[in-house]
């Protein structure tokens, strides 16, 4: 379902038919919550204006159909952060609306929401340089150098590498220490320093991926367990989209950790299939030109194979 200026909705339309589904335009609020109370909608497409307005129409959208996907463009003439929104409001993936390569993210998440094939940085466009199982949390320091390697012999930027190092560091760490959990749910080394050495079974090898195309960057950790989750998802984005720290106090479990790697990178994506796997792909538009800046309009995307 389409609430979109023209452009958006020529492209969102062309791209759903062309996978077999039906895209159905509407021209308001009462029109988009008469059409879900008729029939299932997969993916409500729109844009934000007036983030309180425009987010309380989703939030009645999931209401009356909770598996639905928001995908929000950020208009142009957004001025401001959101408020702090209530997690049935918020959108799953949040596209800022300003250049023709929008489109192209917004064809990308349509597919993949439509298609239920979600994993992998080859679908923004980068193959994978390379590939590695981490078996045990010594091992990360070498990895890391090894990535740093590789991205500065293509010619990126020691700023980006810090970047990259930066967000790579805690992906690695939360699929080491945070996402490995018992069958009920107990955290297997959450309780462990993160300077311990810990030795992992096979079964708990994250895979860390690493690719360059010539205008992004992409790298990626996927764990085995499949336990992140949507709430968490969107209290990090709300807290960025605020420019506000986890806790003041710092420290274990305040989630300064994920903080940074959401702030570090262009593009967040999130992909999981619960129970099995949780991929982060983090890509960094390294040919961007102009001076970059902590208030940057970044793309977040969570998606989760119910």
């Amino acid at each position: 379902m389409l609430h979109l200026p023209a452009p958006i909705a020529a492209v969102s339309r062309q791209t759903i038919e062309g996978l077999g589904h039906k895209a159905l335009v509407v021209r308001g609020p009462g029109e988009a919550i008469s059409m879900v109370e008729d029939q299932p909608v997969e993916m409500f497409i729109f844009r934000i204006e007036d983030p309180s307005k425009d987010c309380a129409l989703f939030e009645k959208i999931r209401r009356k159909q909770p598996h639905c996907q928001g995908i929000a463009f950020l208009s142009p003439s957004l001025r401001g952060d959101f408020p702090m929104l209530r997690s049935e409001a918020y959108p799953d993936h949040l596209i800022p609306d300003r250049s023709p390569k929008k489109l192209s993210d917004l064809a990308i998440t349509i597919k993949k929401v439509l298609s239920r094939n979600i994993f992998g940085m080859e679908k923004y466009g980068v193959k994978p340089a390379k590939s590695v199982f981490l078996s045990n949390s010594g091992e990360k320091a070498e990895v890391l150098r090894q990535v740093r390697f590789f991205y500065r012999k293509q010619g990126v930027s020691e700023s980006l590498l810090q970047r990259v190092s930066a967000a790579m560091d805690e992906m690695i760490m939360n699929a080491v220490f945070d996402a490995p959990k018992k069958a009920d749910g107990t955290p297997l080394y959450y309780h462990r320093a993160r300077s311990s050495l810990i030795d992992l079974p096979p079964t708990q090898w994250p895979e860390i991926a690493y690719g360059i195309s010539r205008n992004e960057l992409a790298f990626s950790v996927s764990d085995r367990f499949g336990t992140f989750d949507q709430e968490t998802f969107f209290s990090f984005v709300n807290r960025l989209r605020l420019q506000k720290s986890i806790h003041p106090s710092g420290g274990k479990g305040a989630g300064m950790g994920l903080f940074l790697i959401f702030r570090a990178v262009d593009e967040m994506v999130i992909n999981v299939n619960p129970g099995r796997r949780t991929e982060f792909i983090g890509l960094i538009h390294w040919r961007k030109r102009g001076k970059l800046n902590q208030r940057r309009r970044r793309t977040f995307h969570f998606f989760r194979l119910d």
